[in-house]
């Protein structure tokens, strides 16, 4: 009666110990590559813009916002810096005069100006497979992460 009573007790604290990691694993849903969930929705389909400004402020790990003729607007999907070092390119930092392209999507209410690429005064980059929309980092040789804030 003990043993038994004894194992009950722990299934019910493995379960509660293991619950969590089963929770929050992706089952699979990722794009494979060891970079992400899959896209939430075809970006293409979204409105192209075209804005050309000055960067005034970094959001490390989301992208800029862009002084574009007296309006403050916020760009998403600048990648992350491992794929600019690929690429052997600085990224837009405060006081850069940029153009970007891109697509304005909605995703759950909110209007999010997606970048496709960017030119700066003596480069360019491509953000997104012109095709697909896709992000060009989600590479395997890319994988790993070098996260650095805007500019450095």
């Amino acid at each position: 009666m003990i043993k038994k009573g004894l194992a009950v007790k722990l299934m019910v604290l493995a379960m509660l110990v293991f619950s969590p990691v089963w929770a929050v694993a992706g089952n699979g849903k990722g794009v494979m590559d060891g970079t992400g969930p899959a896209p939430i929705h075809d970006i293409l389909n979204g409105e192209p813009f075209d804005h050309e400004g000055l960067v005034t402020a970094c959001i490390p790990g989301q992208g800029l916002v862009l002084d574009v003729d007296g309006q403050e607007i916020v760009i998403y999907g600048i990648g992350p810096q491992r794929y600019w070092d690929a690429m052997d390119l600085d990224r837009p930092a405060v006081g850069d005069e940029i153009k970007v392209t891109g697509y304005t999507v909605n995703y759950n209410g909110l209007e999010l100006n997606i970048a496709f690429d960017i030119t700066l005064s003596d480069s360019y980059i491509q953000l997104r497979d012109p095709e697909t929309g896709l992000p060009l980092w989600r590479q395997p040789k890319l994988n790993e992460n070098k996260m650095k804030k805007c500019g450095e």
